[in-house]
């Protein structure tokens, strides 16, 4: 599967899945399911579909990266400290875009 076709699988299943939350919502009723790989739930589907597949494109061998402006680095620091190690935050970036960006890869 190629990136194009998993990124466009993948708008089309979060498309879904917020029209499916929507309509439990007003039913007061939540739902967890895991398909291909990839678990979605209702109660943060974009949260679960993004981690989904990061994890999945780790277990095929992609690189993930990460795009972040200089004054984003430490509201991302403060926001995700306590969840994960961020200690690639302390390296140089990869690279800088548009002078004002920075890239990092993700272990």
């Amino acid at each position: 599967m190629t990136l194009n076709r998993l990124s466009r699988w993948l708008a089309i299943a979060g498309g879904a899945v917020l029209l499916w939350t929507l309509i439990l919502a007003l039913r007061g009723s939540g739902w967890s399911v895991t398909l291909l790989g990839l678990r979605l739930s209702s109660r943060d589907p974009y949260r679960s579909l993004v981690t989904g597949a990061l994890r999945m494109l780790r277990e095929h061998g992609h690189a993930s990266y990460v795009r972040l402006d200089g004054y984003e680095v430490a509201t991302f620091r403060g926001r995700y400290a306590r969840v994960t190690d961020l200690a690639w935050l302390d390296r140089l970036p990869l690279g800088t875009i548009d002078r004002r960006g920075f890239l990092y890869e993700v272990p």
